[in-house]
């Protein structure tokens, strides 16, 4: 290989690293502009249960689509929580609850055959965390897409396994310090 060879091959690989990343996103809104969480949970006082439901709307237009599942998205908010020390099971401590308001899932053919031009799949919920008397401590929305598609991205568990867990980042980074400054 000469010189020019391998400068061209370097800029295809990172024109390719950039555009596997163009398609995905994740991000949290506070409400009045807010980038900081009023209520922090620790290993002291973590958030004791995770609940996540959809709006009616939500609901409605997955009547037929088996694709999203609150229970995963659950999961994955509660695992995240876990790993960093901010979560321990009480159903009586504190509840993070999740309202699905917005949703897209794009048929597994569309994903795959057409990838980004068939548009992204999105997800976006308003997190709403209370005390055990149900006095909100603190809220925010966090939104998800992924758009990449063909074999490798397409796939229904790989689509679906990135928004649950960009959501679930996003969530546990509101409780991270360093993380704070990165909302939108």
């Amino acid at each position: 290989m000469n010189l020019r060879s391998i400068k061209t091959y370097k800029w295809i690989v990172a024109l390719a690293a950039i555009m596997s990343l163009a398609g995905c996103s994740s991000g949290v809104t506070r409400p009045d502009g807010k980038n900081s969480s009023s209520f922090v949970p620790s290993s002291e006082i973590p958030i004791g249960k995770v609940s996540v439901t959809m709006s009616s709307a939500v609901r409605d237009k997955l009547k037929d689509n088996l694709k999203f599942s609150t229970s995963d998205l659950g999961r994955n908010i509660e695992q995240s929580l876990q790993l960093n020390e901010l979560f321990a099971a009480k159903p009586d401590g504190i509840s993070l609850e999740v309202l699905v308001t917005n949703i897209r899932i794009r048929s597994t053919f569309n994903a795959v055959m057409w990838g980004a031009m068939a548009g992204n799949d999105a997800l976006e919920g308003e997190v709403t965390i209370k005390d055990s008397s149900g006095k909100i401590l603190d809220g925010f929305t966090v939104s998800s897409s992924y758009a990449l598609g063909g074999f490798a991205g397409g796939q229904d568990s790989g689509r679906m396994g990135w928004l649950y867990e960009a959501f679930a980042k996003e969530v546990t980074g509101q409780f991270k310090p360093e993380q704070k400054t990165a909302s939108r």
